[in-house]
Order: C-alpha cells, then sequence, then structure tokens
C-alpha cells in the first residue's frame, strides 16, 4: 500500500500513520507483546496483521471469484477463515478505554470482497462489536438496523444464531426467539447443546405462561440426561450446562434430587476453574422471574457446607 492510501483496516486514517509501523509483524510478535502486558501494542500489531491480509484480499479475491469461480471459492473460504481468526485477536486486545469503532470498520471491511459470505462474516463481527458495547443503549439503533436484514434460516451461521439470540433476548420478542432456539436445535450436532437449545426453549414458554407446553420439553431434556450425561470431567463448560439444567429443572418440578444432582456435577468441577473462563463459550443464562431464583450462589454455599 502507498502511505497517502487509505488504511484497509478502516480507521480512516492514511496507511503511512496507521498500520504501516506495525507492518510485516507476526503471530510471535503479537504474543510476546501479550506476555510482557504491552497490550496496546499487541492490539496495535493485531490491526496491522489484518491490514497485511486485507492487502492480498484485495488483489486477488474478487479476480479469483470473477476468473475462475471454483477457485475462487476455495480463496474465499479461506480468506473468511483468516478474517475470522485476525478479528478475534483484535476483540481480544483491545485495550480498556478504546474508542475505536470496529462496528463502522467492518462496514468498510465489508466492501472489500463483493460476495455474501464475506458480508455475512463482516456483519457478524459488526454486530457483535455493537451487542459488546451497548451500555446505555448507545449502540441500539445499530444493532436493530443489522438483525432486521440477517436472514435467517437453517443455512445462517450458528455463531450469527447464538450472537442474534443473545441481541433479541432483552426484547422479549418470542417468536423470534423460538424460532432461533429451532434451528439452533435442528444445526447443533452436539448432543448436550441439543439439549440446552430445548431448555432454552422451555425457559421462553415458560415466561408467557405456556406452563404446559415448557413442562413438556423440560422433562424431555431431563429425561435424556438421565440416560446419560454427555461430556467429560475435563469440559468444564459442558457440566456447567448440564448444573444449571438440572438446577433450573426444580422449577418445573419441585424436588430436592434436582438441585442434589446439580450440586454433584458442582462437585467435581476443580475449585480453580469452578465458573467458565471468559475465552469460552457465553455461560447458560438464567432468566427466570420471582421464584426462579435459586442461582449458583446458593449452591456454591451448600458445595463449601458439605
Amino acid at each position: 500500500m502507498l502511505d497517502d492510501e487509505k488504511c484497509l483496516c478502516g480507521s480512516g486514517r492514511m496507511y503511512g500513520i496507521c498500520c504501516k509501523p506495525f507492518s510485516g509483524m507476526k503471530i510471535e510478535d503479537y504474543k510476546r507483546e501479550l506476555e510482557s502486558k504491552n497490550y496496546i501494542k499487541a492490539y496495535y500489531i493485531a490491526i496491522a496483521m489484518l491490514t497485511d491480509y486485507l492487502v492480498k484480499v484485495k488483489k486477488h479475491t474478487n479476480r479469483s471469484l470473477k476468473d475462475n469461480p471454483a477457485i475462487g471459492k476455495f480463496i474465499l473460504h479461506q480468506d473468511i477463515n483468516a478474517l475470522s481468526e485476525l478479528a478475534d485477536r483484535i476483540f481480544c486486545s483491545i485495550p480498556e478505554g478504546n474508542t475505536d469503532n470496529w462496528g463502522e470498520r467492518f462496514e468498510t471491511i465489508n466492501k472489500l470482497v463483493d460476495a455474501e459470505e464475506w458480508k455475512n462474516e463482516c456483519e457478524y463481527y459488526q454486530l457483535l462489536y455493537y451487542d459488546l458495547n451497548n451500555e446505555d443503549g448507545r449502540f441500539t439503533e445499530q444493532i436493530e438496523a443489522i438483525a432486521k436484514n440477517i436472514k435467517v434460516d437453517v443455512h445462517t451461521d450458528q455463531r450469527m444464531l447464538e450472537l442474534l439470540r443473545s441481541v433479541i433476548l432483552p426484547t422479549g420478542e418470542l417468536t423470534k426467539l423460538l424460532k432461533l432456539d429451532d434451528i439452533l436445535i435442528e444445526k447443533s450436532e452436539d448432543s448436550l447443546m441439543k439439549l440446552k437449545y430445548q431448555f432454552d426453549k422451555a425457559i421462553q414458554l415458560s415466561l408467557v405462561s405456556d406452563n404446559e407446553g415448557a413442562k413438556k420439553i423440560a422433562d424431555e431434556v431431563i429425561e435424556k440426561l438421565e440416560k446419560g450425561v454427555p461430556y467429560t470431567e475435563i469440559e468444564l463448560y459442558s457440566q456447567d450446562i448440564t448444573a444449571q439444567m438440572y438446577e433450573l429443572y426444580y422449577n418445573f418440578e419441585p424436588d430436592r434430587k434436582w438441585l442434589d444432582k446439580a450440586l454433584m456435577v458442582l462437585v467435581y468441577m476443580p475449585d480453580t476453574a469452578f465458573l467458565p473462563e471468559p475465552s469460552l463459550a457465553p455461560p447458560f443464562p438464567v432468566f427466570f422471574p420471582g421464584s426462579f431464583s435459586i442461582g449458583l450462589f446458593c449452591l456454591i454455599s451448600l458445595r463449601n457446607q458439605s
């Protein structure tokens, strides 16, 4: 890139004063800065690595898609995987107090490739940024605009479906939530996550007083769990999901044995990793109002007393 060209990272600044000083740096440089707690430098290295890759994308991807669609699709798939890895690296290293608007930046990156899959990936990171930074509703308008335009069906990326669910959840739009749950149940290849999505659906139905429908689904989930819990002892997130489903089932069938089962699952989780690490998937949400309030605090207290 020329120094006086606009940087491809979407900052709006000229390349010479934006990503060029960090161009050519590798993952080892990024990791070294992180280990040294030089988080700001690690962040700028991560952005420059993205820019370096986008330079290649700009040169080759659209041309390949046009000249040889079969090869172009293969290259596009590699580009999307790289974009995802590079974007995750940036999002994991954004310094506290940083004001870079990655929602706007990904709107710029979106325009580099004329392919639906590329645009979908960029929209995912736009929505993720806005959702993570939506304090006091500052990005509500942007979130609603993106969510409205996303096509939701069995072909939609599972990460996007999960993100849409977290975005729509506070709005209480039951029809949309149930549709997302049904698609996630159908798409999931993981048996435990399939049960989680079914239990999510039961929760939503209970919130609109469809107690019969909610309990029927919850009963089916617990029946499958009772036949064999699909996790290993080292899969902490799986254990946490299982414990919370047992815990919440107490509200459908108030028998103390369900709390005991939840506690037993938690007992086998290492003390140093009792709750999921931030790098793992988002924890199973507890939505229940009123009587649905036993919570993990009570279970932790019981565990400590046992």
